[in-house]
């Protein structure tokens, strides 16, 4: 009895100290990878968007993305838009003797609900790379399927490109927005407003990283200088509680010399 609790104890000590092996290999591996991401490695960001995966809800979602890092500072998506075959072609309600009604959904209401997925698909890439990779913009380009008048059929084409910066992004309050209104803070290129009208996309010419302006280096100077002086702020604050902290801690009692 006592030989095969001691065998069991020593099986249980190797399977944690394989998985504790494991863990602090893991560890190091990330560890490794946010170095080279703060030094503004271009490869070390597309192993953390492929390690991380960001997009894999949106990607349930009907989405397929394909992202390029051009520098430490700009991250570009292309993102393609399945909304036909997301969003709900009929209505459904209750009439008054409690049977279900199912009607053709508008075409001036398909194309609203599908405007505000589109839009908040590329809001939601550009919120999910910020929060992964210390860029200052990207471009998300999103293409649909479109009617080719020539043919009539679909085709798939960009209708949406969209340059989002941090700071921007980082203002809005996405509980209260319209995806589609909230396109007009940032660069862009889509017939949006026109769209609503048309119950149509219409095909864009998309952005480059060329039509992106870059600050200048006074502004940029001027930026580095206000990071610098919040994260000062930042670690003063924590110094000056840390100082209340010990300050308001009991001293140590010491007993009288006889």
């Amino acid at each position: 009895m006592f030989e095969q609790a001691r065998l069991q104890d020593e099986q249980d000590f190797q399977t944690a100290m394989q998985s504790y092996a494991e863990q602090i290999a893991e560890w190091e591996k990330l560890k490794k990878m946010a170095r080279r991401i703060l030094a503004g490695e271009h490869k070390a960001y597309t192993e953390a968007l492929v390690e991380f995966n960001p997009f894999a809800e949106i990607s349930d979602l009907g989405s397929s993305i394909n992202f390029t890092v051009h520098n430490a500072e700009l991250v570009e998506c292309a993102l393609k838009v399945r909304g036909r075959e997301i969003i709900p072609t009929e209505i459904k309600t209750l009439t008054v003797s409690e049977q279900v009604s199912v009607k053709a959904m508008p075409k001036g209401r398909f194309h609203e609900i599908y405007l505000d997925y589109l839009c908040g698909c590329v809001l939601r890439v550009a919120r999910e790379v910020f929060a992964l990779l210390p860029v200052d913009t990207i471009l998300v380009t999103a293409a649909a399927d479109t009617l080719d008048p020539r043919t009539g059929q679909k085709l798939e084409q960009p209708v949406l490109s969209v340059a989002t910066q941090r700071a921007g992004i980082a203002q809005l309050d996405f509980d209260r927005l319209s995806p589609p209104d909230a396109m007009e803070n940032f660069q862009h290129r889509a017939e949006i407003k026109a769209s609503r009208k048309t119950e149509a996309f219409q095909p864009i010419t998309p952005l480059t990283p060329a039509d992106i302006p870059h600050p200048s280096s006074e502004e940029l100077s001027f930026q580095n200088l206000l990071t610098g002086v919040q994260k000062m702020r930042d670690e003063l604050k924590t110094k000056i509680a840390e100082l209340k902290s010990s300050s308001a801690a009991p001293s140590p009692q010491t007993n009288p010399t006889v």
